[in-house]
């Protein structure tokens, strides 16, 4: 099978390129900040996801921006921070995400195992006690197997005397 080069590649890497006829081009033009502080536009920040997962981030090399427009050293190391800034603090965002999903799970994790765990534990601890009679081992079963007793508007009434 033939494998399609869409990628530029040097000394093995892949280099994504991006083709554009002016800076505010690559930058979100809600966004009123300088560019060093400011977001890059949805499509490139897209385009350039996608092309690094397509690829595969150990491979990619670099990003080569092509402008028609003449660009100083400075407005170069300008862009190249905005660049390099922006994908940093968006790591360090989806790593908090990640971090309070974590959390979340974890807390979720022992709330679960110990609920099951009292299903599991507490109808033998009662039904083995010889203080408690038959009828509310049996309630507790019950209720542990169910998640609580929901009667709605009835009401329930026990009797200790083997219902006579």
């Amino acid at each position: 099978m033939r494998r399609i080069k869409r990628y530029k590649t040097e000394n093995s890497k892949t280099v994504l390129e991006l083709n554009i006829a002016n800076l505010e081009q690559l930058f979100d033009k809600r966004d009123p900040n300088p560019y060093r502080s400011k977001d890059l536009d949805d499509d490139i920040v897209e385009y350039l996801v996608s092309s690094a997962q397509e690829v595969g981030y150990r491979s990619l090399g670099a990003i080569e921006i092509i402008t028609q427009i003449e660009m100083t050293k400075e407005e170069h190391q300008d862009l190249d921070v905005a660049i390099r800034e922006f994908f940093l603090y968006r790591e360090e965002i989806t790593l908090k995400q990640l971090r309070t999903t974590f959390v979340l799970g974890l807390k979720t994790l022992v709330i679960g195992s110990t609920f099951l765990s009292l299903a599991i534990v507490l109808p033998v601890m009662i039904e083995n006690t010889w203080l408690v009679s038959l009828w509310i081992s049996s309630y507790v079963k019950v209720c542990c197997l169910w998640g609580g007793c929901r009667c709605g508007s009835q009401s329930i009434s026990f009797s200790t005397n083997g219902g006579r």
